[in-house]
């Protein structure tokens, strides 16, 4: 019920596509790329501009005229050209990591290991030996504690905790660092493909989760369910070591409790009174406009906001998954992916809370899962909290958490 990695091929000629990566609120970093964007393409049109349109006067009106001399001018638009190429990749490029797009895919041969990063237009292919391959191990975050210790403390809280690399070693003490920045799940399940793959590799080192003995005696504990909420859509589905519920998009009405609506009339109320004033007799200009529009755009700002986040509630579905050993939640709307997965031992409490956002007389609550290390999330805003707490009370008996 959630991305796993996807192997196609045949032994001898197999690729591993991994999944989108998860940045957390490192993709915001994408935003420095698209400021980039802008700039260029306003130094691409204050260069290019005036400079085209004079070409074009000096031009002969009559094509036939028209001879290499005319046209050797325009070489100096390649600059400009060279900027907006740039631009488009720095905009993808920004788009991709916002949207958590970047992925990465590995292929195995008979003689070669191949990498190649996809980063929107951006791909960085490496190639290498296998009989050069002596090992591989996982690390935590990049590979160097030292480094990670460098890092400021604004930075780091972007950096998600679970964020893992593959290494591999290579003969003469050489070591590459691959797959940067993946859940530990992910980088664990490809070392036990690439091991599979590589049977003359004698160090692979691969994590297996282990199962505190304490958390078995769960089972013999009674756990009251609540019953099924009368016309919910969610689907349960029972695991031999677990539970796992799928959230379906609940529409712009339900699920977004209102908010698109009430967006939509925010939005639609200056519309009219600027057609208004637009269409009016008076010819009142500059300052006189001013204050008009200064209130107008409040009301376009506040239906901006809420219709983003009716369309965020009103189209998300997500999937979570639980048993002793874990718990991972996956959320995908229009505006992308969001995707989080704790160990058992690191939660802390699940709860359902209201999350200070009302709509008329209903105050909207979420399920807030808190880990060991003071962080909280929320999760099922779109549901309401009879629905919540079903889902809360299946994930602690599945978790082996207390009432």
């Amino acid at each position: 019920m959630h991305d796993r990695i996807e192997r196609e091929g045949i032994p001898g000629d197999l690729r591993f596509k991994l999944p989108c990566r998860d940045l957390g609120k490192l993709r915001n970093l994408g935003w420095i790329p698209m400021i980039g964007a802008v700039v260029l393409f306003v130094m691409a049109y204050h260069w290019g501009y005036d400079l085209a349109l004079e070409l074009w006067q000096d031009l002969p009106r009559n094509g036939s005229e028209i001879g290499v001399k005319d046209l050797l001018p325009a070489l100096f638009l390649i600059p400009s050209l060279i900027m907006i190429f740039l631009g488009v990749k720095l905009l993808l490029t920004g788009w991709v990591l916002i949207g958590n797009r970047t992925w990465t895919e590995v292929g195995v041969t008979h003689t070669h290991l191949r990498v190649k990063d996809h980063l929107g237009p951006w791909k960085k292919k490496r190639k290498f030996p296998i009989q050069s391959i002596t090992g591989l191990s996982m690390v935590e975050g990049f590979g160097d504690p030292a480094e990670s210790a460098d890092v400021p403390d604004k930075l780091s809280d972007m950096v998600p905790a679970d964020l893992w690399s593959l290494l591999l070693y290579q003969g003469e003490g050489k070591e590459r660092l691959l797959c940067l920045a993946y859940p530990q799940r992910v980088i664990n399940e490809l070392s036990q493909h690439l091991a599979a793959q590589l049977p003359g590799v004698s160090n692979v080192e691969i994590y297996v989760e282990e199962v505190e003995a304490a958390e078995s005696k769960g089972d013999s504990q009674a756990f009251k369910i609540p019953e099924v909420p009368a016309g919910s859509k969610i689907i349960r589905q029972d695991l031999s070591d677990g539970v796992a519920f799928q959230v379906p998009k609940m529409g712009l009405g339900k699920g977004s409790h209102g908010l698109f609506t009430l967006g939509c009339i925010f939005f639609s109320f200056p519309l009219f009174f600027l057609a208004v004033i637009l269409m009016s007799e008076g010819k009142e200009t500059g300052f006189t406009l001013l204050l008009p529009f200064l209130v107008l755009s409040v009301f376009f700002l506040a239906g901006g906001f809420m219709i983003y986040f009716g369309l965020s509630s009103g189209t998300r579905k997500v999937l979570l998954k639980a048993n002793r050993r874990s718990l991972r939640i996956e959320s995908t709307s229009i505006f992308g992916k969001k995707e989080r997965e704790w160990r058992a031992g690191e939660i802390v409490s699940l709860k359902i809370s209201e999350t200070g956002t009302t709509v008329g007389d209903t105050a909207l609550t979420g399920l807030y899962v808190e880990s060991k290390e003071g962080k909280t999330s929320a999760w099922l805003k779109m549901l309401s909290r009879k629905e919540q707490e079903w889902i809360m009370a299946h994930l602690k008996q599945s978790l082996g958490m207390s009432e």
